[in-house]
């Protein structure tokens, strides 16, 4: 069972699998929908074929690795996979028993679905550029929970000092201008702590133009400009840039191969290594003999070539002249 476990060709037909039922809970869907809840055609005996091969394959790994299953390296990517796997098999159970009319739990149960779908994020393992990109993403979390906090801690620093500037402006010019539209955005906009802020999140996401709302500002007085225009810059080359730079710096150690991986390049290089010194010494042995004599290896290095393909592959060789 192990020679098959540990093949390419078992995590090809695997990640295979794993497209087709991503593929098949797609037009699942779309059919639901056509059809305002009506299975395909077909769908039971789809669902029980899916279920089954991959209750088989975590069987298959379970067998071979059995507690270590759950403590190796990939220890994350196993208990995700269990997971799935069992949710997987519990929804189509559930799903194929009869509940006497009780579509309703059996529907909240269909929700798992979207667990199998999950699994396609497993198969981008067996993809090291792709499994780079995956584990980037996850280990930046916990950096961007900090920098969700930061932004926070900033939009709402300049959205405090703002809404205070707008207050008194809206009080102001309550009897003139209340009827306005510029004043009724005004209120709307910065009616609240929430809405404040969420004024200033927006216009430096993409949200809202700053445009629109630097028409809202201007008429509060010029601090409350000028608090607006370095909130805009700081954010915009500041703020973002700094934490553009975070991020990348996580992922480049993040895209460091794993001690497992840099065993496997250094072998692969020196195995290719080795064939190149003994396509050299091939070539320098012109008799065929299987051995060099001193006067052969000083003859061939008189060829540049020969000399330079030593020095390739780090090894400098100096002969005096006799």
């Amino acid at each position: 069972v192990a020679r098959i476990v540990l093949t390419t060709t078992f995590s090809v037909v695997v990640s295979l699998m794993i497209a087709v039922n991503t593929v098949y809970t797609i037009y699942q869907a779309n059919y639901e929908m056509e059809t305002l809840g009506e299975l395909p055609p077909g769908d039971r005996e789809a669902e029980a074929l899916f279920a089954g091969a991959f209750l088989v394959e975590l069987l298959l790994k379970l067998g071979v690795h059995r507690l270590y299953f759950f403590c190796n390296d990939d220890m994350c990517w196993n208990i995700f996979d269990f997971v799935v796997v069992s949710l997987s098999v519990v929804e189509f159970m559930l799903s194929s028993a009869d509940f006497n009319g009780k579509v309703g739990f059996v529907r909240s149960i269909r929700f798992f679905r979207i667990a199998k779908v999950l699994r396609v994020v497993r198969a981008l393992r067996f993809v090291r550029e792709l499994r780079v990109m995956v584990n980037s993403i996850l280990g930046s979390l916990y950096a961007l929970l900090w920098s969700i906090l930061l932004l926070g801690i900033i939009i709402f620093v300049f959205a405090l000092y703002i809404m205070q500037h707008m207050i008194l402006y809206l009080i102001d010019t309550r009897e003139d201008l209340a009827g306005t539209d510029l004043w009724q955005r005004q209120f709307r906009y910065f009616e609240n702590m929430g809405s404040a802020t969420q004024t200033l999140a927006m216009t430096t996401t993409g949200g809202k133009d700053w445009e629109e709302v630097w028409e809202l500002i201007q008429p509060t007085g010029i601090p409350c400009r000028i608090a607006f225009h370095v909130y805009i810059f700081f954010f915009t080359f500041a703020v973002m840039n700094i934490l553009t730079g975070i991020f990348v710096d996580s992922a480049m150690q993040l895209s460091k191969p794993s001690p497992a991986e840099a065993l496997v390049e250094k072998h692969r290089q020196a195995q290719s290594e080795y064939y190149e010194m003994m396509a050299i010494m091939e070539a320098i042995d012109l008799q065929g003999s299987g051995s060099l004599s001193i006067s052969e290896f000083v003859q061939a290095m008189k060829d540049s070539r020969i000399g330079h393909a030593l020095e390739l592959n780090g090894i400098d060789v100096r002969i005096p002249a006799l």
